[in-house]
């Protein structure tokens, strides 16, 4: 098998702006521990977005070639079924998201749609914030 002269990162960007193979998955995987951390320090009002936790376990599992149950679901995010439901139902509407009467999976939209905000957290993580973005936070 011929190499190119330039090889291609196992993680992180490409040239393109693309996350490299593997990349996206790890990217997903890092934020689930990084708020499962904040749910743990912070009083949950603070840091509670069922949704997202939604996307990125539904992400995951995708990758994983795994199945996800209604069920399951509700421990991944920690949400209760009644929310997680309506999260459910928006992402369906908004085509991102199939559902049977047992699981849920990413829609082909779904899938681009969380793998390019991935693609954009690691391009922040790899370029830093700068001070003055920094202090317009605080």
């Amino acid at each position: 098998m011929a190499h190119s002269a330039v090889a291609e990162p196992a993680f992180g960007m490409r040239d393109n702006g693309r996350l490299a193979p593997r990349a996206a998955l790890e990217v997903a995987r890092r934020l689930i521990a990084a708020r499962r951390v904040l749910n743990e320090a912070l009083p949950p009002m603070m840091i509670s977005s069922p949704g997202l936790d939604l996307l990125l376990a539904l992400f995951v599992a995708s990758e994983d070639g795994e199945a996800v149950t209604l069920r399951s679901l509700d421990t991944a995010t920690g949400a209760s079924p009644t929310v997680m439901l309506r999260w459910v139902g928006a992402f369906v509407q908004e085509g991102l998201v199939e559902r049977d009467s047992l699981t849920c999976t990413l829609t082909a939209q779904g899938q681009a749609v969380v793998h390019a905000a991935l693609a954009s957290v690691m391009a922040a993580w790899q370029e830093g914030v700068s001070p003055a973005e920094a202090r317009s936070t605080q």
